[in-house]
């Protein structure tokens, strides 16, 4: 059904590998155009590294799950009832009960919707605030929760750093967990990130004691990302670089339009393919669907 959606010129099955959980059987990741990507692949060794920097979005993207196996999210992870406790968890769920709903509405127009998006996590993050959790509450939570990172994370972050990238990572989670999962899996993996990742993410606010107070006043969220993406917020990035840009909804894809980049190569983790249209992921370079992982031992 998702295939018929994308001109494809070739399909690959790979084998399935993860670091732990149990995951669909085959993964597939579906080529808009080989020679398309050919000449993305040439421009970028051409530009040499200097040139290029990759963004991406965290959960659903570096981070990994599916229904089969429901890892938690940077959001999910303070969501859990160990965490947040009962009374907040129902207000959590009251909360997802009635906007929901209007994020899957599609009589609403993007502003109305967006709208109430931002009203959701405000809420939601207010249950945080009230919860008087602390950073090292969350730490905890971080550590204790079922985050999985796609296979050959690790290895990218790796040749980020050997390669002198930077890595942005442009992302409505909760920055809190976000840079705690990456701190572990630096310590777990003998990595120093140094300066390589930088974090497009609404702030987490704390008072001298460590206890949460509050958040940034803007709200990053999938459908505004690209407001937040410029060269105030990327100086590392310069008009005219290139960038690998990796998300898990199309949306991710437009993240970088205010950059006026010179090549993009596009990764998408797609999961519900049979929603968009072809001229809606027509940017695309390559798609994974079936919350797939990125082939880390070929080029695609």
């Amino acid at each position: 059904m998702a295939r018929n959606k994308f001109a494809t010129s070739q399909i690959y099955k790979m084998e399935q590998r993860s670091i732990e959980g149990s995951y669909e059987p085959g993964e597939t990741v579906i080529i808009k155009s080989l020679d398309l990507l050919k000449q993305k692949l040439d421009a970028l060794r051409s530009d040499g590294p200097s040139k290029l920097s990759i963004i991406t979005d965290y959960d659903d993207t570096l981070i990994k799950s599916s229904v089969n196996n429901p890892a938690f999210n940077s959001f999910q992870t303070l969501e859990n009832l160990n965490v947040i406790g009962p009374g907040f968890f129902e207000r959590l769920q009251q909360a997802r009960a009635t906007y929901e709903p209007l994020e899957i509405d599609s009589k609403l127009s993007k502003e109305e919707k967006m709208k109430y998006m931002v009203e959701w996590r405000r809420l939601s993050l207010k249950c945080f605030v009230d919860r008087k959790l602390t950073r090292e509450r969350i730490k905890q939570a971080t550590i204790e929760g079922k985050l999985c990172f796609r296979f050959g994370t690790a290895d990218l972050l790796k040749t980020i750093v050997e390669a002198g990238l930077n890595l942005h990572i442009v992302s409505g989670g909760i920055k809190g967990v976000v840079t705690e999962s990456l701190r572990l899996l630096e310590v777990q993996n003998g990595l120093n990130l140094g300066d390589a990742v930088r974090y497009i993410m609404t702030p987490d606010i704390y008072d001298e004691k460590g206890q949460l107070t509050g958040f940034g006043e803007r709200v990053i969220l999938t459908g505004n990302k690209q407001d937040f993406v410029t060269h105030d917020t990327c100086p590392l990035i310069h008009q005219g670089d290139n960038a690998i840009l990796m998300g898990d909804l199309v949306e991710d894809s437009w993240v970088a339009n205010n950059l006026h980049l010179k090549t993009t190569l596009t990764i998408g983790f797609i999961r519900e393919m049979e929603c968009y249209g072809k001229e809606q992921i027509e940017g695309i370079t390559a798609v994974s669907y079936t919350h797939l992982t990125l082939p880390t031992n070929r080029e695609v």
